[in-house]
């Protein structure tokens, strides 16, 4: 009886250690099948970050050349403006020496060098004016003496074609006009001395 409780309870013990196997079997399946599904979405989880700081670094550099582009904008036209102010600077002093040691003679002979400069960019002007005044008179001239000879001929054709008109008409008028007496006269005398 000993020896078959023994059997038995090593059967049992058997069985229920197969039985914890199975199970732990499955659990250590499922956990796998979840341990990979987590990976998957930590891969996918990390390509998108590592796609959002590409484009956060794209958008880093493009907004620091657009700066850079600006800074270097504004310090042209600082450097400009200064320039600028430079010049301004050196004409007024430069105006302020003349004024201080000009002499009043030289300034009227200044004056009159540019009056006369004036003068003659004024005298030059007029003359290119009249030159093309008389281009423009001789180009009308042979203009209007195309057009007289042009109205002559056409006056000669006109003259022509109403001689001619007339002409044609009065031998139609003619030969509508009915006969005069003489010439019936004449016929009927012709006729008479025939018989």
């Amino acid at each position: 009886m000993s020896s078959t409780s023994t059997t038995a309870s090593a059967s049992e013990s058997n069985m229920s250690v197969e039985t914890n196997r199975s199970r732990n079997g499955i659990n250590s399946n499922s956990e796998t099948l979840h341990n990979s599904e987590q990976k998957e979405n930590l891969n996918d989880l990390i390509l998108t970050l590592r796609k959002e700081l590409e484009t956060i670094k794209k958008k880093t550099k493009e907004t620091k050349l657009m700066n850079a582009k600006s800074e270097i904008q504004l310090m042209r036209e600082k450097k400009e403006k200064a320039s600028l102010k430079m010049e301004v600077d050196l004409l007024q002093e430069e105006n302020q020496d003349l004024m201080e040691n000009s002499d009043p003679k030289k300034e009227k002979i200044i004056k009159k060098i540019v009056n006369l400069a004036c003068v003659n960019v004024m005298v030059e002007q007029i003359e290119q004016l009249d030159q093309e005044s008389k281009v423009d008179n001789e180009n009308n001239k042979k203009i209007r003496e195309k057009g007289e000879i042009l109205v002559k001929r056409y006056k000669k054709k006109n003259k022509k074609k109403k001689k001619k008109t007339h002409s044609n008409k009065e031998r139609k008028n003619e030969k509508k006009s009915p006969i005069s007496k003489r010439s019936k006269n004449k016929k009927m005398k012709k006729k008479k001395k025939k018989k």
